[in-house]
C-alpha cells in the first residue's frame, strides 16, 4: 500500500531533505512550505501530516486543530529541533501522535511513522483502561513511573501531591488539577481510576486542545439523527461513552462557552441528553479537569465562566518537575530505553556513567517527554548496549560550556553620571565573553565530529544525520580539518 503524506515546513532544504527519504521508501509526498500551501493542499486525503512546530508566527496549536479537524483520519506528527522540545510537550496534546527531531535520521523517521500507523490501528479500549489516547506521550500511558517516589526529602511534594488528590477523590465528583506539562499527572488519575471500585466504567481521556470550539458541545454530549446539518446518524458523546467511569478533559482552558454551558446546566439539572434528543441521562460519571498552564487561580478564573470554574474541587499542589526530581531521572530514564529498546528494536538498553552525568545536570523544561525524545534519538545513534556522551544532543551536553568560574563573574560595569560604558569597559567585557562566531564554530566542529565518530566515519550517513548533501560534508570537513586517524597515517 501506498501512504499519502502531507509534508509542511518553510525549511526548504530540510522539506526536500525529508521528501528524498519518504519517497524513496514509498510515499506519495505532497509539500508545503506555508500554512495557506497546506490548507490548500488538504482537499486531498492523507494517511500523515508532518508539519513543523514552527513557522514564523503562526499559531501552531491553533494550526494543529485545523489540520485535525479537516482530516480527522490523518495520522498528525511534528518536527522539531531539540531546543523545541519543551514547547511540544503541550502540542502532542493537540492531537498529535509523535515527533520526529531534527536533524532527520532516515531510521527514526521511518519507525516513528510505522509506530504510529500500528498504534492509530489499535481497537479502543474499555473497561477502566485509557481510550481515545491520541499519543504515547499521554500521560496515563506511563504508569509504571509512580514506582519509582522522590527521594529528595523525607516528606516529599509528590506524596503531599498524591496524598491530596485521594483525598479529593472520595469528596468531590468534580475536581481541577493545575499542572505544568508532562509531570505525571495522568498516572496517578489513571491509577485512581483503576483501582476506585465505585468506577466501573470507561476511563475516557479528550484533548480539549484537539477539537474547534464548535465542535466540543456535540463531541462531548453526542447528537440524534438529524439534529443538525450533517448529523446523518445518532452518535454518543464522550459523557454518555463514559457513564459511571471517569472523564479527563484536558486543557480545560480551551473548552467553549457553549460546553461549559451545557456542563454547568447538566450539573445544576442532575441528567443530560444528547443534542436534539429527549432521553435524559444521569450525571454518574467522575469529571476531572486538567491544565497544564502555569496559571495562578485568578488568571485561569479569567479564562473560564464564574459558574463552571465553581463547580470544580481545586488542587493547586502542583506536581514537581523533573528538574526537582533529580533522584528520578536515571532509573525512569531506564525504564523508558527499555520499552524503546524493545519498541524499535534497538540495541541500547542502559546508559553510560558520562551520559547519565549530563542527563543529571540538565534541567528538562519538557519533563518526561523531552526526556523520552532525547532517550529515543539517542538509542537510533547508538550502536553499543548503552548510550554514550556523543549519543546525546549537543545542546544538552554543552549547557554549560562556557559558563567558567571568570565569566559567572562577569559584572557591568556602570557609568554613574551618564549610565554608559565606556570603551574600556565594552573592551574588558568582551575579553571575558567568548565571540559568538567562534561558539558557532566551535559547536559546528563538535557537532561533525560527533556524528561521524558515531557512524564510523560513514560520509553519507553522516551527511543525512547532518541534514546536508556529501559535498558540502567534505567541504566543512577540510574547513576545519577534520579527518579519521587513519587517513593520517
Amino acid at each position: 500500500m501506498v501512504y499519502k503524506l502531507l509534508l509542511i515546513d518553510d525549511d526548504v532544504e530540510i522539506a526536500a531533505q525529508i521528501n528524498q527519504i519518504l519517497t524513496t521508501n514509498g510515499f506519495l509526498v505532497t509539500m508545503a512550505n506555508t500554512p495557506q500551501q497546506a490548507l490548500d493542499a488538504l482537499v486531498e486525503r492523507y494517511d500523515y501530516i508532518l508539519c513543523d512546530y514552527a513557522m514564523g508566527n503562526m499559531d501552531v496549536s491553533a494550526f494543529l486543530c485545523q489540520l485535525k479537524e479537516i482530516q480527522p483520519q490523518a495520522i498528525l506528527l511534528l518536527l522539531s529541533s531539540f531546543t523545541g522540545l519543551k514547547y511540544c510537550a503541550s502540542l502532542v496534546q493537540s492531537g498529535v501522535s509523535d515527533v520526529v527531531i531534527k536533524p532527520i535520521l532516515t531510521e527514526e523517521i521511518l519507525a516513528v511513522i510505522h509506530q504510529s500507523k500500528v498504534k492509530e490501528s489499535t481497537q479502543k479500549i474499555t473497561a477502566k483502561d485509557v481510550s481515545l489516547i491520541t499519543s504515547e506521550f499521554n500521560e496515563s500511558d506511563f504508569t509504571d513511573w509512580v514506582g519509582y517516589s522522590s527521594t529528595q526529602t523525607p516528606e516529599t511534594l509528590l506524596d503531599k501531591f498524591n496524598q491530596q488528590l485521594n483525598a479529593l477523590w472520595d469528596e468531590t465528583n468534580a475536581l481541577l488539577l493545575m499542572h505544568a506539562p508532562y509531570t505525571g499527572a495522568g498516572n496517578f488519575i489513571y491509577n485512581l481510576a483503576k483501582n476506585d471500585t465505585q468506577t466501573s466504567g470507561n476511563f475516557v481521556h479528550v484533548n480539549c486542545k484537539a477539537m474547534l470550539p464548535e465542535n466540543m458541545f456535540k463531541h462531548l454530549f453526542g447528537y440524534e439523527k438529524g439534529a443538525f446539518t450533517g448529523a446523518f446518524a445518532a452518535t454518543s458523546g464522550v459523557l454518555e461513552q463514559s457513564l459511571g467511569g471517569v472523564v479527563v478533559l484536558n486543557g480545560i482552558e480551551n473548552l467553549s462557552n457553549e460546553a461549559q454551558i451545557a456542563i454547568v446546566t447538566a450539573y445544576e439539572k442532575g441528567f443530560f441528553s444528547r443534542i436534539g434528543g429527549t432521553n435524559q441521562l444521569p450525571l454518574n460519571f467522575k469529571l476531572i479537569a486538567t491544565t497544564n498552564l502555569t496559571l495562578g487561580e485568578d488568571d485561569l478564573r479569567s479564562l473560564l465562566r464564574q459558574d463552571f470554574f465553581k463547580l470544580f474541587k481545586r488542587l493547586e499542589q502542583n506536581i514537581p518537575t523533573l528538574a526537582q526530581r533529580k533522584k528520578d531521572i536515571l532509573p525512569n530514564a531506564i525504564l523508558l530505553l527499555q520499552r524503546i529498546k524493545t519498541k524499535y528494536g534497538l540495541q541500547a538498553e542502559t546508559i553510560g556513567d558520562e551520559a547519565a552525568k549530563y542527563l543529571l545536570s540538565y534541567n528538562w523544561p519538557g519533563n518526561w517527554h523531552q526526556l523520552y525524545l532525547t532517550l529515543r534519538r539517542a538509542a537510533f545513534l547508538c550502536d553499543e548496549s548503552y548510550i554514550n556522551t556523543p549519543d546525546l544532543p549537543l545542546q544538552l551536553t554543552h549547557q554549560n560550556r562556557f559558563n567558567t568560574t571568570s565569566q559567572a563573574q562577569v559584572t557591568l560595569p556602570k557609568n554613574t553620571e551618564f549610565d554608559i560604558f565606556s570603551a574600556n569597559q565594552i573592551a574588558k567585557i568582551n575579553e571575558q565573553v567568548p565571540k559568538l562566531k567562534a561558539i558557532a564554530a566551535e559547536a559546528e566542529l563538535e557537532t561533525i565530529n560527533r556524528v561521524l565518530h558515531s557512524v564510523k566515519f560513514n560520509k553519507t550517513k553522516a551527511a543525512k544525520i547532518l541534514g546536508v548533501d556529501r559535498k558540502t560534508l567534505y567541504n566543512k570537513m577540510m574547513k576545519h580539518k577534520i579527518v579519521k586517524l587513519s587517513d593520517k597515517n
